[in-house]
C-alpha cells in the first residue's frame, strides 16, 4: 500500500465508503472492504472516523455540501412566488438526485438508530436552508408578494417539504418520470403561491 497524507486517505475512504454503502447497503458493507477499496489499512477507519458509523456521517457531511447555496439564496427575487417555488424545486431535485444513494442509506440508518438520527440532524444543511429561505420569504413579504398575515416559518417548512417530495420521494423512491416531476413542480409551485398570497 502506498503512503498518502491524512486528508487524501480520508477522501479515499469516504469515496470507497460511499460506493460500498450504496452498492451493498450499510449493514453488508464492511470496514475491510472499504479499506481495501481505498487502498489503506482498516485501522485508519477507526482512527479517522471512529468506525463505520462515523464514516457514514463523513459521507453525509460531504453529501450535505451545497456549493453556491448562499449565492442561490441571495439572487434577485423572482417575478412571482410561483417562479420562486419552481426554481427552488428544480434546484432541490438536481441536488437530491446527485446525492440519492448516500441519502437513502443514511435515512434508513436514521430510522433504526436514534443516536445516529440526532447526529445526522446536527450535520444537516437544513438549518442553513431554513435561514436562507426565511430571509428570501421576508424579502418577498416586504415587496408585498406575501401576505402580511402569513406565517413565514410555516411557509419555509412548506417549501422544504415540497422540495423533499419532488426532489427525493418522487424521483428516487417512486421512480417518477421526468415529465411527471415537471408536472408536480408546476402543481406544487401553484399551491405554494396560493398558500403565500
Amino acid at each position: 500500500m502506498r503512503r498518502r497524507d491524512r486528508s487524501s486517505t480520508e477522501a479515499a475512504l469516504i469515496e470507497a465508503a460511499k460506493s460500498e454503502f450504496v452498492n451493498r447497503g450499510y449493514d453488508a458493507a464492511t470496514t475491510r472492504g472499504i479499506a481495501d477499496a481505498a487502498g489503506c489499512s482498516e485501522v485508519l477507519i477507526q482512527r479517522y472516523f471512529n468506525g463505520k458509523e462515523g464514516l457514514l456521517l463523513a459521507v453525509m457531511r460531504e453529501a450535505q455540501a451545497e456549493p453556491g447555496l448562499a449565492d442561490f439564496m441571495a439572487r434577485p427575487l423572482c417575478a412571482s412566488l410561483h417562479d420562486e417555488a419552481r426554481e427552488l424545486m428544480h434546484k432541490a431535485m438536481d441536488s437530491f438526485v446527485r446525492k440519492s444513494g448516500p441519502i437513502r442509506i443514511a435515512l434508513a440508518r436514521a430510522m433504526h438508530d436514534e443516536a445516529f438520527s440526532e447526529e445526522l440532524a446536527r450535520i444537516s444543511v437544513r438549518r442553513e436552508l431554513q435561514r436562507g429561505l426565511r430571509q428570501r420569504l421576508v424579502r418577498y413579504q416586504q415587496a408585498g408578494m406575501i401576505g402580511e398575515d402569513r406565517d413565514i416559518a410555516g411557509l419555509v417548512e412548506l417549501l422544504l417539504s415540497l422540495n423533499f417530495q419532488v426532489g427525493f420521494i418522487y424521483p428516487v423512491l417512486l421512480q417518477a418520470t421526468a415529465a411527471k416531476q415537471r408536472r408536480l413542480i408546476e402543481q406544487f409551485a401553484v399551491a405554494f403561491e396560493k398558500a403565500a398570497s
